[in-house]
């Protein structure tokens, strides 16, 4: 979890994100079988914990480079 959070401190707090940060915290932070739902733009209700809230869940990239974060 450490690895995790001082990434998502890189691309939050320290405002460095980076495609390839994002990318990994997409990989590691949704579970498989829930990948492509968020993928297709499906409608999604997020049901988390105090902890969880504070990850920057919209600057996850789910796609190629060229596209937009969540």
């Amino acid at each position: 979890m450490e690895t995790l959070e001082d990434m998502i401190e890189a691309i939050s707090t320290n405002k460095q994100w980076k495609y390839e940060k994002a990318r990994a915290l997409f990989e590691l932070l949704i579970p498989s079988f829930f990948k492509e739902t968020i993928k297709r733009n499906a409608p999604v209700m997020w049901v988390l914990d105090a902890y969880a809230a504070s990850f920057p869940w919209e600057l996850l990239q789910t796609g190629p480079q060229t596209e937009k974060p969540l």
